[in-house]
This record gives structure tokens, C-alpha cells and sequence, in this order.
């Protein structure tokens, strides 16, 4: 069962590593709306105190090596073709 719960766990993360700006961008592509600007993480750390950092501004960069060794075959390589299957 941790197999199986492990490998769905896997397939949720990108093969490839993105940055926020960068989903960002791509998201705001597909739904053909303008990502006009970006809200700074001062005002965001003084409005949302330890809130904001948490959840907003705080990240981590997973790889999913150990799941690409064990033959995990991602459906969608790229966030451009993520994003057309499900918009």
C-alpha cells in the first residue's frame, strides 16, 4: 500500500522544477489573462506576519528522483501540456 501511495503522492509534483514566476507566467498564458503585477514580500510578511511566509512565500524545490529511478513515467513532461489537458 505505501508502494501505491507513494508513486500517486510522486505524480502530483512536476518532473521538471518550475518557479512560481514561471507557473505563473504559463498559467496566465492558458487563460489568456495578464498577470500584471507582482505584490512584494515585504507587504505581504507586514499583512500576513508568519501566515504569509508559511504558505505564500515559503517553498521547496522536490525532485521526484527517486520515482523517475523506479521507472515513473510522467503523462505530462512540461507545464504547457499540463495545463492544455486540464484547461
Amino acid at each position: 500500500m505505501w508502494a501505491g501511495a507513494a508513486r500517486a503522492n510522486a505524480r502530483m509534483r512536476p518532473h521538471r522544477s518550475r518557479s512560481h514566476t514561471k507557473f505563473t507566467e504559463e498559467l496566465s498564458r492558458r487563460l489568456h489573462r495578464p498577470a500584471l503585477f507582482r505584490v512584494p514580500a515585504a507587504l505581504l510578511r507586514r499583512l500576513g506576519g508568519d501566515f504569509a511566509n508559511e504558505l505564500l512565500l515559503g517553498g521547496q524545490r522536490v525532485l521526484p528522483n527517486r520515482a523517475l529511478s523506479n521507472g515513473l513515467v510522467f503523462r505530462h513532461e512540461t507545464l504547457r501540456s499540463a495545463f492544455e489537458a486540464i484547461l
